[in-house]
């Protein structure tokens, strides 16, 4: 994905970043947040349903499981480290460079991983849904699951539904091609590294693109 991007040193020293980049950063830093939030929950029920395999009624089977969740656990760890990266770049007051390597080292991780996750997306709702019908238990859990509320004076708490979790991955994908695109035109008429960071989104953005056509060919986000 940032194969243009050999090392650090093809920057140079970092300047300020300006209230525009910020602004984009933070934005992108809250909506991660929110993402991270959402998988940690599929991994929670990941956890307790394979937990229960070994009652006398487990509530889906071990196949099921496996199908439903897929690698969410893989894409949620890389997320954590990638969050806590996007964190220390803010304590520093956004630093470019630590933002252009946390980006890198994430695409090396999970591309293939979102790969496999979208590959198996349509099987994964279907066994979903086959659960829900076959299991009151299941489908009991999975149609209110309680999201984790920021704004503690909030007296509702949100909710979502299983299928509603396993799209945020795919919505996730076109997510990072508006960073990347917003990075762009933030960066576009400046000089130094900044430039360097411009065709650096350029090459991900392309690759992204590339990405969400996969998805709409295979008609995934219309499932």
């Amino acid at each position: 994905m940032y194969a243009n991007l050999t090392s650090l040193d093809d920057f140079e020293t970092p300047k300020s970043s300006t209230p525009r980049q910020i602004a984009v950063l933070k934005n992108f830093l809250e909506s991660e947040e929110s993402y991270l939030d959402a998988l940690n929950l599929a991994v929670q029920y990941n956890k307790a349903l394979a937990a229960n395999l070994n009652s006398s009624q487990p509530v889906i089977s071990q196949e099921e499981i496996c199908c439903i969740f897929s690698n969410i656990q893989v894409l949620y760890r890389h997320h954590k480290e990638f969050l806590e990266v996007l964190r220390m770049a803010e304590a520093s007051d956004w630093n470019m460079l630590q933002v252009a390597q946390a980006f890198r080292n994430l695409s090396e991780a999970v591309l293939p991983e979102y790969a496999a996750f979208l590959n198996n997306y349509k099987d994964a709702l279907e066994a979903t849904r086959k659960a829900a019908q076959n299991s009151t238990q299941f489908a009991q859990l999975t149609r209110r699951m309680k999201l984790r509320t920021k704004d503690p004076q909030q007296q509702q708490q949100q909710t979502t539904t299983l299928e509603d979790l396993l799209h945020k991955p795919v919505a996730r994908v076109q997510r990072h091609v508006a960073i990347i695109k917003a990075c762009l035109i933030v960066s576009i008429s400046l000089s130094g590294h900044f430039i360097r960071f411009s065709r650096l989104c350029r090459t991900s953005w392309i690759v992204f693109r590339q990405m969400i056509r996969a998805i709409r060919s295979s008609r995934m986000l219309n499932s």
